[in-house]
C-alpha cells in the first residue's frame, strides 16, 4: 500500500517514505483508475439491466452506489485526503453527488417510459463515469482556497474545447473561486478537460513564472500566514468517509 503525505502549504503530495513529490501524472492516473473502475462497475450493472436480469430500480440503486464512491474518492484525492475535509467540503461534495443522483433519476424515468435506446444508455453511463474527473478538480479548487491562495487561472487540455472553455482560459488570472470549475457552465460538461492553476500572490500575477507564486515559490507567503501543515492520507480502493446522507434525495 502506497502512503502519501499531503503538504497543505504547497498543495502537493509527497511519498511518505522518501519525501519526494508525487508527480502530477501519478495523481492523474489515480483519478483515471477510479473512473475506469467505476465505468466497469456500472457497465456490468447496465448489462444486467439490458439482459433483463434486474429491474430499473435495482439498476438505479447499484449505479447510485458506484457514482457515490467515484465522486467521494476523486474529491478526497483533490482535497488532500479525509483529514483535510471540512464541513464546507462535505457540503460541496454532497451537492455534487445530489446533482448526479438527479441526472440518474431522470434517466431511470426515461428508461421506464421506453425513451432510451441501448446505445444512448451506454453513452450516458460513460458520461456519468467521466464526470469523476470534474469532481477531482472541485476538490482541488476548494483546497487551494482554504490554504490561502488568492488567484486562479483556467488551463485547457483539449484541442476541441467548447467556446465557453476558450473564453474562461482567455480570462487568465482571476480572484479565486470566480471562474467556473471544470465541467460547470460549459458545453463540454463531463467531458471537460480543463483544470486550474493557483497563486498566492498578494497582487494579480503576471505571465512570468516568478510572478505567479505557486509551488515552492509561494512558500514565503505560506510562512507569513502560518498555514503550513502536513497530513498523512492512505489511498485504498474503498475509502471510508463520513456519511453523506444529505446528498440522497
Amino acid at each position: 500500500m502506497i502512503e502519501f503525505i499531503f503538504d497543505r502549504a504547497i498543495q502537493r503530495y509527497r511519498y511518505a517514505d522518501s519525501g519526494k513529490f508525487v508527480g502530477a501524472k501519478a495523481i492523474e492516473n489515480l483519478t483515471i483508475k477510479a473512473i475506469v473502475q467505476v465505468e466497469g462497475d456500472i457497465t456490468t450493472i447496465t448489462n444486467l439491466l439490458i439482459e433483463g436480469k434486474i429491474t430499473v430500480e435495482t439498476w438505479e440503486d447499484g449505479t447510485r452506489s458506484a457514482l457515490k464512491n467515484l465522486h467521494t474518492w476523486n474529491y478526497l484525492l483533490g482535497a488532500g485526503g479525509e483529514k483535510q475535509m471540512s464541513q464546507s467540503d462535505y457540503g460541496s461534495l454532497g451537492q455534487k453527488i445530489k446533482q448526479e443522483y438527479k441526472y440518474l433519476r431522470g434517466l431511470a424515468q426515461e428508461l421506464v417510459e421506453g425513451k432510451v435506446t441501448e446505445a444512448q444508455l451506454r453513452a450516458r453511463m460513460a458520461q456519468y463515469a467521466a464526470s469523476g474527473g470534474t469532481t477531482h478538480e472541485l476538490g482541488r479548487a476548494k483546497s487551494h482556497q482554504k490554504a490561502g491562495y488568492f488567484w486562479e487561472k483556467r488551463i485547457r487540455t483539449k484541442l476541441n474545447s467548447c467556446e465557453s472553455c476558450y473564453r474562461y482560459a482567455e480570462m487568465l488570472w482571476q480572484p479565486i473561486a470566480s471562474l467556473p470549475e471544470a465541467g460547470q457552465k460549459c458545453e463540454c460538461r463531463s467531458n471537460c478537460g480543463c483544470y486550474k492553476v493557483f497563486s498566492r500572490n498578494l497582487t494579480k500575477p503576471g505571465d512570468s513564472i516568478l510572478e505567479q507564486g505557486f509551488g515552492w515559490l509561494g512558500k514565503l507567503h505560506t510562512r507569513k500566514y502560518g498555514i503550513r501543515q502536513t497530513d498523512t492520507v492512505r489511498f485504498i480502493r474503498s475509502i471510508s468517509v463520513r456519511s453523506i446522507d444529505s446528498a440522497k434525495e
